[in-house]
């Protein structure tokens, strides 16, 4: 079963402080100096005041396989399948897909990541093929013109015509091209501790676009006024990873090992997502833990849970698992407006969900 769930939930924030361009003296984004959960149990629907339930049409045409993409654009949900994109309209109704794996030269050979970008009055939909990308009228489908990076890049970000921030697997991992596929910057010499291989969605804070460094609480800033890449606390708490953490960890118990042990000792940054200052995150700690949490007003509300227990009452999501609850920050996929568009996949169920946050107590 595939459902669109439409919530919204508040909360008010403060903004970001200022910045450095110095890589390794770094300030701290958000005033937070402690993740310390609260006892008292709440509904969700507490917390998301607004919700909606949305079945999308399901044909051989257009099921969805994996955890893809989403991207809301006007009144249509982009979603990616695999190496495909569907599109419905806002009441489900599926009105489409992009299907163009091949090896023309309007043809993308896979799909790595892909955006809905506005330029000239028009909708374009950017489809990431490993070192280039194909450009197609989002409303038709047909093939537009080409931006050709001549290197491998994994992520990417359409800022305006002289600013497409890129996640590589390169040298460098972090690179400014303009339009024509010409670099105009970079940043941050290839690190396998840190290597960027999670995929962390770009989001944008107090006009600036970030992107988080794996699961860490530092991030990689492009600062629009100044045309400037550096690096960003978004947080600073003892025991939330670092890069430098991550650093230690990895020469001591190589790679995949190191991965492991972090989760040991450290607490994980899984995902954080934004609509402007308003900011939601989720966390996993030793034995497992996981929370979420809210933080507005100056003020943190977290919320612990794991596979059976939560401090959060589901009254709303038809589901038995509260892993769930994960998956409403960690699929998070795409700010359009003053929505996010969430991926929910748990118990044999597929929602899409949207929200808008709002102040859990008011």
């Amino acid at each position: 079963m595939i459902y669109c769930l439409l919530f919204i939930v508040a909360i008010c924030l403060v903004g970001c402080g200022a910045t450095k361009t110095d890589e390794r003296e770094l300030d701290v984004c958000f005033n937070i100096d402690s993740f310390d959960c609260l006892d008292d149990s709440v509904k969700l629907s507490d917390l998301f005041t607004e919700f909606k339930l949305v079945k999308l049409e399901t044909n051989d045409e257009c099921l969805i396989n994996g955890d893809g993409k989403i991207v809301k654009c006007d009144s249509v949900y982009y979603i990616q399948s695999i190496n495909e994109i569907f599109k419905f309209d806002n009441d489900g109704k599926f009105i489409g897909k992009l299907a163009s794996v091949g090896d023309g030269p309007q043809n993308y050979i896979k799909l790595y990541d892909f955006d809905v970008v506005a330029r000239d009055d028009t909708n374009e939909l950017w489809v990431l093929s490993y070192h280039d990308i194909k450009v197609y009228d989002a409303d038709n489908l047909n093939y537009k013109y080409m931006i050709d990076f001549k290197e491998p890049v994994s992520q990417f970000k359409y800022v305006n015509d002289s600013t497409i921030f890129v996640v590589t697997p390169n040298e460098v991992t972090f690179k400014i091209f303009n339009i024509q596929g010409n670099i105009r910057k970079e940043f941050m010499k290839k690190d396998l501790a840190n290597s960027c291989r999670k995929k962390a969605q770009f989001f944008q804070y107090n006009g600036n676009l970030l992107y988080q460094i794996d699961n860490t609480q530092e991030a990689v800033i492009y600062n629009i006024k100044s045309d400037s890449l550096y690096c960003i606390n978004l947080f600073f708490i003892d025991n939330v990873l670092t890069r430098e953490k991550n650093e230690e960890y990895c020469n001591k118990y190589g790679y995949f090992d190191g991965v492991m042990k972090v989760l040991e000792s450290n607490i994980c940054l899984s995902s954080i997502k934004n609509i402007e200052d308003k900011i939601v995150m989720s966390l996993m700690g030793p034995q497992r833990k996981r929370a979420f949490v809210l933080y507005f007003d100056d003020k943190t509300f977290a919320y612990e849970y794991d596979m059976e227990t939560s401090v959060v009452y589901n009254d709303i999501i038809p589901t038995h698992s509260l892993l769930f609850l994960s998956t409403i920050i960690n699929y998070v996929l795409i700010l359009i407006k003053y929505h996010f568009v969430i991926l929910l996949r748990r118990d044999f169920e597929l929602m899409l969900a949207s929200k808008q946050i709002l102040s859990p107590f008011s």
